[in-house]
């Protein structure tokens, strides 16, 4: 399955998703540093991709959402549901965002392979360097994310 995953992601798919991501109403400096992780995905820089684009998440929630407070996890979740809610994605959305992005690491026998956890990422949990596979899937949420549309005021 894998083979198939990364024969259909080629580097030119890749890219082209990558570069839809201008519209996405991000400032500069953001599609400068996604730009950055998606090079370093073509470079097999696995670490910089998965971690890079996982520190950006929480900001594209909130700001999709006008949640102008500080962030916390649970309130991440509560955005990240109205935004799968208001653009009626399907449950499998909001288990993987909460089973696979957000999940509770607090050690390293708690990460889950090939997935670019946030907390895992973000607090240094993994013992392994990521695989190719989870930084293709964080390009893939990321994308997925870009492509929610905003809500209107925080609800």
């Amino acid at each position: 399955m894998d083979k198939l995953i990364f024969g259909y992601y080629t580097k030119t798919r890749v890219e082209t998703m990558r570069k839809g991501w201008r519209h996405a109403n991000l400032e500069n400096y953001r599609l400068k540093m996604m730009k950055q992780a998606v090079d370093a995905y073509h470079r097999k820089e696995y670490a910089l991709t998965t971690v890079m684009l996982a520190s950006m998440w929480e900001g594209i929630i909130y700001e999709k959402v006008n949640d102008l407070r500080r962030k916390q996890g649970k309130r991440t979740k509560q955005n990240f549901e109205k935004l799968v809610d208001r653009n009626d994605c399907d449950a499998v959305a909001s288990d993987y965002f909460n089973n696979y992005i957000m999940y509770d690491c607090e050690s390293d026998e708690q990460v889950i392979d090939d997935v670019p956890g946030r907390n895992s990422m973000m607090h240094s949990f993994s013992k392994k360097y990521p695989s190719k596979k989870a930084a293709l899937n964080a390009i893939l949420f990321t994308e997925f994310l870009l492509n929610l549309e905003r809500l209107e005021t925080e609800e």
